[in-house]
């Protein structure tokens, strides 16, 4: 069997749910293709849908290791790495991607980072031209348009906050920024949840 079809076959496994026999194939697919960084990816992607968070972690860094250009695995680490609340983590994965000249993922990554900073504004402007330029994965559009949506959500939900406490906004101020900290890990890990 072809790469391409070990891939095609455990990806059919993967969306069916059936994650035993997924992982059967990718022992298979290992065996014949070693440095294959798209098995490994599609290993990382099953541990992470188990919440296995820490094989994850490790198999997505060993994809990215294995194949480079392999953007959306870059991408998923440091999406997982960001639910873990582990930002620092998810700039250093995330912040190559701002460099290449993939079509859409710099555009997500960028949006992400800009969450953690608290920049939402541009985090939608992102997320909005990333949803655009992607025409490959509808997956990750419907996902980032989740997020989208819980984002303009929190604005709604902060902005009526600030409104009923306006006569002190130092206090308001302080009830926002936590707010929005709260919601916006909520964003990523319900999005990252729905994604695996």
């Amino acid at each position: 069997m072809q790469e391409q079809e070990y891939i095609a076959k455990i990806t059919a496994l993967m969306t069916d749910g059936q994650l035993a026999a997924a992982k059967a194939l990718i022992e298979d697919a290992f065996n014949v293709f070693p440095a294959s960084g798209f098995i490994c990816f599609l290993k990382a992607a099953i541990y992470a849908q188990e919440q296995h968070y820490d094989l994850a972690k490790k198999a997505y860094s060993e994809s990215i290791s294995l194949s480079p250009d392999l953007y959306i695995a870059r991408f998923q680490l440091g999406l997982l790495q960001a639910t873990l609340e582990e930002y620092d983590d998810a700039v250093q994965s995330l912040h190559p991607l701002l460099n290449t000249e993939h079509e859409y993922l710099p555009l997500f990554a960028n949006a992400l980072i800009c969450i953690f900073q608290g920049d939402n504004s541009n985090a939608i402007i992102s997320i909005e031209e990333g949803i655009q330029r992607n025409t490959d994965n509808p997956n990750l559009n419907k996902d980032m348009r989740e997020m989208l949506d819980r984002i303009n959500g929190a604005s709604a939900e902060q902005q009526a906050n600030a409104d009923t406490i306006s006569d002190d906004s130092a206090h308001a101020d302080e009830i926002n920024d936590g707010a929005t900290a709260e919601q916006d890990k909520s964003h990523l890990l319900d999005i990252y949840d729905v994604k695996h």
